[in-house]
């Protein structure tokens, strides 16, 4: 019976081994549940509401490249190709900031405050008139109607692609949201020099 009892001890500690073996051989699934995954910035994707400040307004000339009424309906006078319609936010008057828009033709504008949720209230100032034919005239005209004494919301939304007007500068998108329901979408196209 020795030699019995023996085999059967040795298989009994094989079949030990090799069971104690497997389990601490399984793995184990470490990593994070989907719902605990941080999902990373896509680089490709744009980034949004970003800090809006008097600088980085004067920093640039925009450029107007869609303007919608309330009822999400382009708004002809400012949608035509050809007429461009331009902001600078970069003039300082009295220690007051000035903000002007053009369409190539006439000025008009006025001071302008930035309060820190991005709401942008321009005051009325001066315009001048000059002939420049109906459809720029009438492009001015909307403009600052839309503008002058008005209040809005801004949001600024930065793209990863390059600048179409200038690849040395960031891609910038200023929303700007009228008390009135019209949105106006401008894009930074230059580098001002003040």
């Amino acid at each position: 019976m020795t030699p019995f009892i023996n085999k059967m001890q040795v298989m009994t500690l094989t079949l030990g081994f090799a069971v104690t073996g497997l389990v601490g051989c399984q793995t184990t699934n470490n990593a994070p549940s989907a719902s605990t995954v941080v999902k990373a910035h896509n680089p490709t994707e744009p980034i949004a509401g970003l800090p809006i400040t008097y600088e980085l307004l004067g920093r640039y000339r925009w450029r107007l490249v869609s303007a919608v009424d309330r009822d999400n309906q382009a708004i002809t006078e400012l949608s035509r190709p050809g007429f461009p319609v331009v902001a600078h936010f970069g003039y300082v008057f009295n220690d007051e900031h000035h903000v002007g828009f053009s369409s190539d033709c006439n000025g008009v504008g006025g001071p302008y405050t930035l309060n820190a949720d991005h709401s942008l209230i321009i005051g009325s100032g001066p315009q001048t008139l000059m002939g420049c034919g109906p459809k720029r005239e009438a492009a001015e005209d909307k403009i600052r109607a839309l503008e002058q004494s008005s209040q809005s919301q801004l949001t600024l939304t930065q793209l990863s692609n390059n600048n179409i007007d200038n690849p040395s500068l960031p891609y910038y998108l200023l929303t700007q949201k009228m008390a009135t329901g019209e949105t106006l979408i401008w894009k930074n196209s230059a580098i001002v020099n003040n």
